[in-house]
């Protein structure tokens, strides 16, 4: 946080992701020796100007230049000093965060901008299907129209309550829903969901008109042949309940289930995927039945208080 300038030599061509996020006294990075970057107005760019990589220091307004067609995942991560951004009209790619992680007081995109719209404040694509950034606060209404919600869409906001609209499809991303946001009505026509968009909602309803998922017992998301767990309720203290029919549990289905003490696993579940009991801290017990086939190598990481695991099968006999 201290950094104020940086000299970028002439063999330098490759920058991560996210290098330069929350230098916030970061106002100058020198390239004068770069054939591949330059700096201007706060900005880290190509050389031609058609990447954003990186937004420093503590500017209150961004104007792009008119040649970028890409800003980079987490290019404004930290630099909640701008209040005002403006997309140019060749702009081609927002990668997911890439706009950082508060709200803005004007988003403004080039009318002759061909992909991507604001309305309201809010980034939209230009045909108003998928939702990008969310720039409200307190109870949230999205428009109707709207298919799509991908990741962060929502980050930096001071949420109560979001209402889906019923065009709504999926929702994508990670920790997409803020844990601000304690119920969420998912609406009949949505088919596709990222268990790890889900995972800080304690709780869930579903219109029963949705062809796609089912809501079981108020405690388990499921696809609609019941085959596939998606999401749990956070206040669950026991799992002994999982339906037979359940043949995989997503990516981090159970996370943040912190009231959460002992799992017992369905007979018929064939795969466990990663992290699926993340920041369970207060897991101690996991069974898991014969039918399981495949434990991904990273199932129980950050389930820190986790003491046995019981597994009904001989050894050898799962992969993974």
């Amino acid at each position: 946080i201290n950094l104020q300038k940086i000299n970028f030599p002439q063999s330098l061509n490759t920058i991560g992701i996210g290098v330069f996020s929350r230098c916030r006294n970061l106002n100058y990075i020198d390239t004068s020796k770069s054939n591949y970057f330059c700096f201007e107005n706060n900005c880290l760019y190509s050389n031609n100007y058609s990447i954003l990589y990186s937004v420093t220091g503590l500017p209150t307004s961004i104007n792009l230049n008119e040649k970028v067609t890409t800003i980079r995942y987490g290019a404004l991560t930290g630099v909640t000093s701008v209040k005002e951004i403006y997309l140019p009209k060749n702009l081609v790619t927002i990668e997911t965060r890439s706009l950082g992680d508060h709200q803005y007081n004007k988003l403004v995109v080039d009318e002759e901008n061909q992909n991507y719209s604001s309305y309201d404040n809010d980034l939209y694509s230009k045909n108003f299907e998928t939702l990008y950034k969310c720039n409200k606060s307190g109870d949230i209404v999205i428009k109707e129209g709207v298919k799509n919600i991908v990741d962060g869409v929502f980050l930096g906001n001071n949420i109560t309550s979001i209402k889906l609209p019923e065009t709504l499809e999926s929702i994508s991303g990670y920790c997409t829903i803020p844990s601000s946001v304690n119920y969420l009505y998912l609406p009949q026509n949505i088919n596709n969901i990222s268990s790890t968009s889900l995972l800080l909602v304690d709780r869930l309803g579903v219109s029963e008109k949705n062809e796609n998922f089912t809501l079981l017992n108020d405690k388990y998301l499921l696809d609609k042949s019941q085959k596939s767990l998606y999401w749990v309720s956070k206040n669950v203290e026991i799992i002994d309940d999982l339906p037979s029919t359940i043949e995989e549990i997503q990516e981090r289905a159970f996370s943040h289930c912190t009231s959460l003490s002992k799992v017992v696993l369905n007979n018929g579940l064939k795969k466990i995927n990663s992290t699926i009991f993340e920041s369970c801290n207060n897991l101690k017990s996991v069974e898991i039945q014969s039918s399981v086939v495949s434990i991904n190598s990273s199932a129980f990481a950050l389930a820190n208080n986790l003491t046995e695991i019981i597994i009904h099968k001989q050894r050898g006999e799962i992969s993974g």
